[in-house]
């Protein structure tokens, strides 16, 4: 019982220290590769499109 009441004195009685300090932090930073469908070629299907509606410099299908 006497070390829980010194235990708990010494919390209550702790002293709290606040400094700056200065951290300097050095590294690299690497980009991980992408990888989609494994490096196969992915096929999709428009369907048909008029060129007529592609009309914009941005490719846009307008109707």
């Amino acid at each position: 019982m006497a070390r829980l009441s010194l235990f708990i004195s010494l919390l209550l009685t702790s002293v709290a220290v606040l400094a700056d300090v200065q951290i300097n932090i050095r590294g690299n930073v690497y980009i991980p590769p992408c990888t989609i469908n494994n490096g196969q070629n992915i096929v999709v299907d428009f369907g048909n499109i008029n060129p007529e509606h592609v009309d914009n410099s941005r490719g846009e299908i307008t109707k």
